[in-house]
């Protein structure tokens, strides 16, 4: 008996989870509705770009991530920053998510950090 409760548990907690990853997705494929996305290189930086097609964009807000941090981590930032009427670009530092450049973390020289 304990087996088939364990079993219908973990069948309830694994369909509880794939709703909840579905409503998340739904929820994030609708905030970035009417928004342009951008995304591009500047040499070996990432950068994303969001603006409201139907704002005109009133100033340019650069979202940058902390250390281990990424632009996909500050995409919820920038979404509602730019449906708010501001051009928003995301980017990714030297050594964090796609930015080839390695993080030397030397820091003695002003290139280092």
């Amino acid at each position: 008996m304990q087996s088939i409760a364990r079993w219908r548990w973990r069948w309830v907690v694994g369909v509880a989870a794939l709703l909840a990853l579905a409503f998340s997705v739904t929820s994030l494929l609708r905030s970035t509705q009417g928004l342009t996305i951008e995304h591009f290189d500047a040499g070996p930086i990432p950068i994303t770009v969001f603006h409201d097609q139907a704002k005109a964009a009133r100033h340019l807000v650069v979202v940058a991530h902390g250390f281990a941090g990424s632009r996909p981590m500050m995409q919820l930032f920038a979404v509602s920053l730019a449906q708010n009427g501001y051009l928003t670009a995301t980017f990714d530092f030297s050594g964090h998510g796609r930015n080839r450049v390695p993080l030397t973390g030397d820091l003695q020289s002003i290139d280092g950090a």
